[in-house]
């Protein structure tokens, strides 16, 4: 994850953390750097795009229709990722395009999704 302005000091590589030591970094972060290939979901990539941050992701596995599989931000190698991410953070444009292409994050996996498809589906096998 790294930080708003584009000095390596700001860059951070973290493991595992807290959820609240999450949040914290994603509030704070304007890209991020997701290294883990054939993720069934990416759940902390969706996380990423609802608190503002733009992923990077390899071209693998369920995180690449969390980033609505833009070619500029799915990577194939470390020497890809290095290429993309530096060609998208230097060309203000494509940050603003990239944005506007992402899904709705909150509609499609946010809280209230969630529940109420429990609800609905709970009620649904009490009326069998």
């Amino acid at each position: 994850i790294q930080t708003q302005s584009s000095s390596t000091e700001d860059i951070h590589i973290e493991g595992e953390v807290s959820r609240k030591k999450l949040v914290q970094f994603i509030d704070s972060h304007k890209w991020a750097l997701h290294t883990k290939p054939q993720e069934h979901f990416g759940m902390v990539v969706a996380e990423y795009v609802a608190g503002g941050c733009i992923p990077f992701v390899p071209a693998s596995g369920g995180q690449i229709e969390i980033v609505n599989q833009q070619d500029k931000l799915c990577y194939s190698s470390a020497r890809e990722a290095v290429s993309k991410m530096s060609s998208v953070i230097e060309t203000e444009e494509d940050i603003h395009n990239i944005i506007r292409k992402f899904p709705n994050i909150h509609r499609l996996f946010g809280y209230d999704r969630f529940q109420n498809e429990w609800r609905s589906r709970v009620q649904s096998k009490l009326e069998q």
